[in-house]
């Protein structure tokens, strides 16, 4: 199989959860267990940071990647989903892995998608264990998928422990209370091994699992940062352990991630989990993007209309995008909107502005709720908008109406957003991936 064949295989082998929804959902660690053991325990081959929550992780284990770049460590990243393509998900120094290694792995493990029949993240987790043992990296920072406890990634036995935040998503796995979900977040914490919380939610549930593994436990909320907006709507810490640090991430989320980043940066320092230099830690909060090519966080792609593309899929996610909206300027608000249906979709139609024009369009998924869908729901609620037949008619006609002066966000979904940055703006991602159709 060539490297198009072999991802096509993977699809079909083994369920996506992004594609398929729940019935692509395997919890539990016996099949992660069982293939890591036969193809040589490659997560014990590295030191890692792990990072779970609802919100804010893409962003946390990104900045920490960058951050220890700039020590000159070779940092490997594991984040899902990908927009544009499936070699995002694993990189090294920031390069996504080689399309051969993906091949020659993805044939060197058939016998365990025969064997443990996994499912497709079970399966990329091993890719990216393997790789980054192969690569013989220094550091991985390592993104939960779902939840934390059932999660692939939970065979780690990480230096550091960081879990973002907790709110209600994918409730129908984890559970419809914030407790329940945050026991599942708090499964990833390990004996003796520190965690940093981010947020203030279920804190007592964090810290009673924390009382149990012996793990020392580190609260960001409750630490005196000082962040505020510079002139061009950056986030800035004057008062922090490592000097003023500039946030290059825009969105009302990065003021959280911030502090969580902060926190355990001064936790890895304080126990002396690794090494680095104040200036490091700047350059790494400052080259970010640059340096793990992280896409879609208050994206600013345009001007003249002002164009944001965000991720943000659930409801505390759009909550905040919602409040982001409020500190923007300009004179008409146009949204090009799409969601998955097992989202709460209907909720959060209630917290976007009700004087935007909406073009609603349906993401390219089983699980995309069809915009039509949308359309008559929001018309319930004094909503303007229309539904159009793809994503990018639904993205050429707010363009088309949109003013100099007017502002266009794009989101609602990971498969919107990155529709739209393959097809608008392919001059903002990495050459060597934009031929990759996935």
């Amino acid at each position: 199989m060539n490297y198009e064949e072999t991802i096509q295989f993977l699809y079909q082998a083994t369920p996506a959860f992004e594609q398929k929804g729940g019935c692509a959902y395997k919890p539990g660690l016996e099949r992660m267990y069982g293939m890591s053991e036969a193809v040589g325990n490659p997560h014990t081959q590295f030191r890692s940071i792990h990072v779970a929550g609802t919100n804010g992780k893409g962003s946390v284990s990104s900045t920490l990647a960058s951050i220890f770049m700039e020590t000159g460590l070779k940092v490997g990243l594991f984040t899902s989903p990908h927009l544009v393509s499936f070699r995002e998900r694993i990189r090294v120094i920031g390069k996504p892995i080689e399309k051969s290694y993906v091949t020659e792995f993805v044939q060197k493990a058939l016998p365990l998608i025969t064997h443990w029949k996994p499912s497709f993240f079970e399966l990329t987790t091993l890719l990216a264990f393997d790789y980054f043992a192969h690569q013989s990296v220094d550091l991985a920072i390592v993104e939960v998928g779902m939840g934390g406890r059932l999660d692939s990634t939970n065979i780690l036995h990480p230096i550091l422990s960081v879990i973002t935040n907790v709110s209600l998503d994918h409730t129908q796995f984890l559970g419809n209370t914030l407790p329940e979900i945050a026991a599942e977040k708090a499964g990833i914490i390990k004996t003796n091994t520190p965690i940093v919380l981010g947020e203030k939610v279920a804190v007592e549930v964090f810290q009673h699992k924390a009382e149990e593994e012996k793990a020392p436990f580190y609260t960001a909320f409750n630490r005196p940062y000082s962040l505020h907006l510079n002139q061009n709507g950056e986030w800035q810490a004057s008062q922090s352990p490592f000097g003023a640090i500039q946030v290059k991430l825009h969105g009302e989320p990065q003021k959280f991630n911030t502090c969580t980043l902060l926190t355990a940066l001064e936790v890895i320092r304080e126990r002396n989990l690794l090494s680095f230099t104040d200036e490091e830690v700047q350059r790494g909060f400052l080259k970010v993007e640059a340096n793990s090519h992280l896409l879609g966080r208050w994206q600013k792609v345009a001007l003249s209309p002002t164009i944001v593309l965000d991720t943000g899929h659930n409801l505390e996610g759009i909550r905040l995008n919602a409040l982001q909206l409020q500190k923007e300027t300009y004179n008409q608000l146009h949204i090009v909107f799409g969601m998955v249906a097992d989202k709460a979709w209907k909720e959060v139609l209630q917290l976007l502005p009700r004087e935007a024009h909406y073009y609603f369009a349906t993401p390219e998924s089983e699980r995309g709720l069809p915009a039509t869908e949308m359309l008559e729901e929001s018309k319930k609620i004094g909503m303007q908008g229309k539904a159009f037949p793809s994503i990018m008619e639904a993205y050429h006609q707010a363009c088309q109406e949109a003013s100099a002066q007017d502002l266009i966000y794009v989101g609602g979904s990971n498969y919107i957003v990155a529709h739209v940055l393959r097809e608008a703006f392919p001059s903002r991602v990495e050459t060597s991936l934009l031929s990759e159709k996935q």
